[in-house]
């Protein structure tokens, strides 16, 4: 993340703030180093006392507050170079020792709260086994291979086929008791609910009629449909 403009205000302020003192640091203690003291002065006192006055009109108040203070009395003592060379730089030191003092506060103040961590992922939906996929396609083949014998008997008015669809009946019954893995089961839910319907309707083999029939050509459509559906 890039810096914000707080924070490279603050970068700025630090590093005038460390030339500052340490100019002065190296040449306060000879009058003849007045004018060199006066040029560093001018190249970052200004721009400290910017700094600063902007960056306190924000959430940065109270923790600046305190070194503000003892930059104005540094800037009094300085007096634009006239001051006592001794008493301005150790103005001037108190003043960084307060600001390096609250360098953590600041860095706390100006640093962008962390995005809260991604929420974790959903597991991936469980696949059908192999055995799901081989009673699926047994019962759309049975259902489908009922289809016929059963419309010719409604035709006929006689069950004519009666043991092919009892033994199609019965194999569909035994399928449908298997329970299949979980990330199948849903997709049976449908079709036996249709198949209960019809079975109740047909009441092994007495009743063979076009109201069955229908019963029946829906649970096939629906068993088709499951099929496809976990593939």
């Amino acid at each position: 993340m890039p810096p914000t403009y707080q924070q490279i205000a603050v970068d700025r302020l630090y590093a005038n703030a460390h030339s500052l003192e340490g100019n002065f640091q190296a040449t306060y203690q000879n009058e003849k180093n007045r004018v060199r003291m006066k040029d560093s002065y001018e190249a970052y006192a200004p721009n400290i006392l910017k700094d600063m006055n902007s960056l306190v009109k924000g959430n940065l108040a109270a923790a600046l507050a305190g070194p503000k203070s003892a930059f104005n009395q540094f800037i009094s003592a300085w007096n634009e170079g006239t001051g006592d060379l001794t008493r301005s730089y150790n103005q001037l030191a108190e003043f960084w020792r307060l600001l390096s003092n609250a360098r953590p506060a600041i860095d706390a103040l100006t640093t962008p709260a962390a995005a809260p961590p991604a929420p974790p992922q959903p597991p991936a939906p469980a696949k059908p086994t192999a055995a799901d996929l081989d009673q699926f396609r047994k019962l759309a083949t049975a259902a489908n291979d009922l289809l016929d014998p059963f419309e010719a008997c409604v035709k006929a008015h006689q069950p004519a086929e009666a043991s092919q669809i009892a033994e199609l009946v019965r194999q569909i019954n035994e399928l449908l008791k298997i329970d299949p893995s979980q990330a199948a089961a849903n997709e049976l839910n449908g079709p036996k609910s249709a198949w209960a319907s019809f079975t109740r309707r047909y009441n092994a083999g007495r009743d063979i009629s076009q109201a069955s029939f229908a019963m029946l050509k829906q649970f096939e459509a629906m068993m088709q449909a499951a099929d496809k559906n976990i593939r």
